[in-house]
């Protein structure tokens, strides 16, 4: 969309009108004498319209209002003076019209970049056109790797400064990151609902089988979000904090990158339930497991390609103890698909009475380092987990795909990252559903 720019420029939107006579608009007006003007009107039209979506109504309506009484010329936006009678008071924008401090902000950033270069008449312009095309996302609910260009612009140098320096202080975080994005997005969808904590309404998913005593890095997305709201409050959400720290988390263990679609907004509840029903568990069978994928749009190469971030990461002794013991752990009955010497080595620190809590690498072979040594440890019959053997031992397909991706890492590589993608778009709040929580850990009021 071009927009014709070339207006009456006062130095303060509510101030009286200076005439000018210049015969036409053109574009690049502004080009030459402020460069940014644009820019900075969208990076302002963003802010506010990622913090409320109505918001890109309001600023359309202003332009309409001011170009359908003496033209468009910023009429609308003068306040009542000794001379003046406010366009504000009439019965169309009295009690309705809104927007206009967005178009002080807009003005006062410009007056600084160039002083009294830029009219207000513009400024209504652009900023009708860009709230128009924001609402791609923010009303509509679009996911966009380049989301937040605007509104936040390092919001995702923020999140990777932050992981990094989590992940260079415990490696081990790489893997707990991964997986509360995983855990989030299996239960409601991917909505940060993982995250909160609870309350007098709501029972936290921390609670859950597949959490308590588990899961792990909250203190972490805490920290990014508190970066991010001093750098932008209230625009970047928590689920999408997680979904970013995911792909770091992965690019730092030394695992793919992909860009992450981004735009979801934070969940209102919780659901306890969900956690304990719908996230796979370590003794389930394939067929168990994958009806869970299935139940989330995930096919079989996607079951197979995540279930491959069980190369980095620990698990506890409770997660696996009944493939060593059986499953009462009252006698010695081991799993036949998990290797003797192998199992031996595990029973060391996982006895069959206690220990628990006792931690032990998914993958023993580069148990910090993301690359497909997981998918050979299941050839040998040496996965840690039920969930992880039963890809090689209940389904033939699945095993051709351990297979290959035991063979290729850049294949497997390339795969884990569309799923991850393809996960992260599960059932995400966006547009108008959900909020952007101040603090991931509690909603707003």
């Amino acid at each position: 969309m071009i927009i014709y720019l070339l207006a009456f420029a006062p130095i303060l939107c509510l101030s009286s009108k200076t005439n000018y006579n210049y015969s036409y608009l053109y574009p690049q007006f502004y080009d030459g004498s402020c460069p940014k003007a644009k820019e900075i009107v969208k990076s302002v039209v963003a802010k506010a319209v990622a913090k409320e979506a109505r918001m890109a109504a309001s600023l359309l309506r202003l332009h309409f209002h001011d170009c359908f009484v003496k033209g468009c010329d910023a009429s609308v936006l003068l306040d009542s003076s000794g001379t003046l009678k406010s366009e504000k008071l009439s019965n169309t924008n009295m009690n309705s019209a809104r927007g206009f401090e967005v178009i002080d902000e807009i003005k006062s950033a410009l007056e600084k970049e160039c002083p009294q270069t830029v009219s207000c008449a513009d400024i209504l312009t652009l900023a009708a056109r860009d709230s128009t095309v924001l609402t791609k996302y923010y009303v509509y609910g679009c996911l966009d790797p380049q989301f937040y260009d605007l509104s936040c612009p390092k919001a995702k140098e923020i999140v990777k400064f932050v992981v990094s320096k989590a992940v260079a202080k415990e490696a081990r975080m790489a893997a707990s990151l991964l997986r509360l994005h995983f855990h989030d997005c299996f239960v409601k969808g991917c909505d940060a609902s993982l995250l909160l904590d609870s309350s007098r309404t709501i029972i936290s998913e921390k609670l859950s089988n597949a959490n308590r005593n588990s899961a792990r890095g909250f203190e972490v997305i805490d920290e990014i979000k508190c970066a991010l709201e001093k750098e932008c409050p209230q625009i970047v959400s928590c689920a999408d904090i997680l979904a970013l720290a995911a792909r770091d988390s992965t690019v730092l263990a030394g695992g793919p990158s992909w860009e992450v679609p981004l735009g979801r907004r934070d969940s209102r509840e919780a659901s306890l339930s969900g956690s304990n029903n719908d996230i796979p568990a370590p003794n389930n069978t394939f067929d168990t497991i994958f009806t869970k994928f299935n139940s989330r749009g995930l096919d079989l190469v996607d079951l197979v390609a995540l279930s491959g971030a069980h190369t980095i990461g620990d698990s506890r002794c409770i997660s696996f103890k009944q493939r060593l013991y059986g499953q009462s752990g009252n006698y010695y009955f081991p799993d036949y698909s998990l290797d003797r010497f192998y199992g031996a080595q595990l029973s060391t620190m996982c006895p069959r009475f206690g220990g628990d809590q006792n931690l032990f690498f998914l993958d023993y072979v580069s148990p910090t380092k993301f690359d497909n040594n997981y998918f050979k440890n299941l050839l040998v019959l040496r996965g840690l987990l039920n969930s992880d053997q039963v890809l090689v031992t209940q389904n033939m397909a699945s095993l051709q795909l351990v297979t290959l991706y035991a063979q290729n890492n850049e294949i497997f590589f390339q795969q884990f990252a569309k799923s991850m993608v393809k996960m992260g778009n599960i059932s995400p709040l966006t547009g108008l559903r959900g909020e952007i929580r101040k603090n991931c850990r509690i909603i707003n009021n």
